[in-house]
């Protein structure tokens, strides 16, 4: 690692790294991730899985899609979210190996 980066750019990274930590720094949000991990769902099967209402979701998607966090493709009427792109998905192991599997 390189840690002498200009004071600048280790600032807005920081800021980067803050806004995305803030973004599965929530219960609801880190379920959603974590039942994205291995197929794409759909928001409604998310919204019943999760047991919370389909606005109260369509809230925490807004923000994960405003992250980068998960993509969206539309069927017809129905919407199917997924994970979007490698960042997240390191990390959701970390965490899934932290705080979910059975010693």
């Amino acid at each position: 690692m390189n840690f002498e980066i200009d004071p600048n750019e280790m600032e807005a990274n920081a800021e980067r790294a803050a806004e995305f930590l803030k973004s599965i720094a929530n219960g609801v949000r880190l379920r959603v991730l974590c039942k994205l991990m291995d197929t794409e769902k759909s928001a409604g099967d998310l919204s019943r899985e999760l047991g919370i209402t389909q606005a109260n979701l369509s809230q925490h998607l807004a923000w994960l899609k405003d992250q980068d966090l998960v993509q969206s493709r539309r069927e017809g009427t129905v919407k199917f979210y997924r994970l979007s792109g490698t960042r997240v998905e390191p990390l959701m192991t970390v965490l899934y190996s932290m705080f979910c599997e059975v010693p």
